[in-house]
């Protein structure tokens, strides 16, 4: 019993702070923000990743979702997938002298994925949110769920 109690505290922690972080932005506040999870999702499918800078630049229309939360992100183009890129406008920008390709694409992370979320103040890291076990139980889940997601369907004779 103790340990779903403190799963649920985690569970309750974790939307807190996705809530103020996103309520935060969309008042304009001009705070900044280090996601870490496991994978999020663009434009539907799943994308392995680390971590993900949350503030007005980067997540201009941040908001909370049922499932976590959702934003227009730019990425550059060759990390999108090519049917993803199909549909979307690509865009040659000039980043210190070279030319690279940026598409803005729909990002969702989910919470399940979050496993810790900080806030940079005068260049200080504070951590607002951690949880470790989530950091590895999620990051071998999503990997096994996207392997899952781009199995070819089977074939029944």
């Amino acid at each position: 019993m103790a340990s779903r109690s403190k799963s649920s505290d985690i569970d309750a922690k974790r939307t807190a702070t996705v809530r103020a972080i996103t309520e935060s932005l969309r008042r304009g506040e001009g705070r900044h923000y280090y996601v870490g999870l496991a994978g999020y999702f663009i434009e539907g499918y799943p994308y392995s990743a680390t971590g993900l800078t949350v503030d007005l630049n980067a997540t201009p229309d941040i908001k909370q979702t049922e499932a976590g939360f959702s934003c227009t992100a730019t990425f550059p183009a060759k990390m999108i997938r090519e049917d993803t890129l199909r549909h979307k406008d690509v865009k040659k920008v000039n980043i210190d002298r070279r030319t690279e390709d940026l598409v803005q694409v729909q990002l969702e992370v989910k919470l399940c994925d979050i496993w810790l979320i900080a806030e940079f103040v005068e260049g200080r890291q504070q951590i607002l949110f951690e949880d470790p076990e989530t950091c590895v139980t999620r990051n071998k889940a999503f990997l096994a769920e996207t392997a899952q997601f781009f199995r070819p369907p089977s074939r029944l004779n």
